[in-house]
């Protein structure tokens, strides 16, 4: 038998890796923006050299390394996030699954009212139309 504990333990569960996801996109999307704003300031650079600012190149290399370093990380972040989704949506798919069981073990319930307030509006939008 499935019971209400279990069914919200394993939504809180899918939460939670959904959670993990997001921030990990959110890193990736941070290491990222910094590669542009890095490369931004190179562009910069290489459009004012001269003769008298051949230090620059050494900056500039520096610059690249530092950039390329900004998209790796990014590339691993998206990566990790990729994985994660993966997981919360098995997770999720677990959680419809635990919830229509807990639904045929306890009828009663108080889940088996969750989500028939959206249908009930999907319904009267339709009635209106």
């Amino acid at each position: 038998m499935v019971t209400e504990e279990d069914v919200l333990a394993a939504v809180e569960a899918a939460e939670s890796l959904w959670d993990e996801a997001l921030k990990a996109r959110t890193a990736a999307d941070q290491a990222a923006g910094k590669a542009e704003a890095v490369r931004a300031g190179e562009d910069a650079d290489t459009s004012h050299l001269n003769a008298t600012q051949v230090q620059s190149l050494s900056r500039l290399a520096d610059t690249m390394e530092a950039a390329d370093e900004f998209i790796a990380d990014a590339e691993t972040y998206s990566q990790k996030a990729d994985a994660i989704e993966e997981q919360a949506n098995a997770a999720l798919v677990a959680c419809e699954k635990l919830l229509e069981q807990h639904l045929m073990d306890f009828p009663n319930s108080p889940l088996a009212d969750v989500g028939d307030d959206d249908d009930d509006d999907d319904e009267d939008n339709e009635e209106d139309s």
